[in-house]
């Protein structure tokens, strides 16, 4: 991302949609479009069950009808985890209690794509774990989001 300071490029001559699909984790599916002129666009919203933090930050020049989207995408991944309640285990006693607490994992990727409009491009790739970035017209019919690899 720009430095503070820096000069931004000018915004687009028309809305354009930057939309993130795909899934971080087996659980954390993510489907996140968001709209404007440019040339930064911010996001920071709740994604999933437990609920995990998207922190979404872009900025877009077009040049001879393609788009450069400097990214930067970060997830807070919430984790659940259970333990024993504690004490003793005693035959034939019953099960002692499971305390439920969440831990958090933050996972980020940086980088920079060229897109043409409407064609996702897939900025992240580990194993079944897939997400692309797609630049799109918020007036076009919405077609399908790229799929996930599940």
């Amino acid at each position: 991302m720009p430095q503070p300071g820096a000069e931004q490029p000018p915004g687009l001559d028309q809305n354009l949609t930057i939309r993130l699909t795909g899934n971080f984790t087996k659980e954390l599916e993510v489907d996140l479009a968001v709209t404007g002129i440019g040339p930064k666009w911010m996001a920071d919203t709740l994604v999933g069950d437990p609920a995990s933090t998207l922190t979404c930050e872009y900025l877009m020049t077009e040049k001879d009808g393609a788009f450069r989207v400097e990214y930067s995408i970060g997830v807070r991944v919430a984790i659940p985890t259970q333990r024993p309640g504690g004490g003793p285990v005693v035959p034939g006693a019953p099960p002692q209690p499971q305390f439920s607490s969440i831990t958090y994992q933050d996972l980020v990727v940086r980088g920079m794509v060229t897109c043409k409009l409407g064609e996702p491009v897939e900025i992240i790739k580990n194993g079944k774990q897939r997400v692309a970035l797609t630049v799109q017209d918020p007036a076009a019919p919405e077609s399908a989001p790229a799929r996930s690899g599940k």
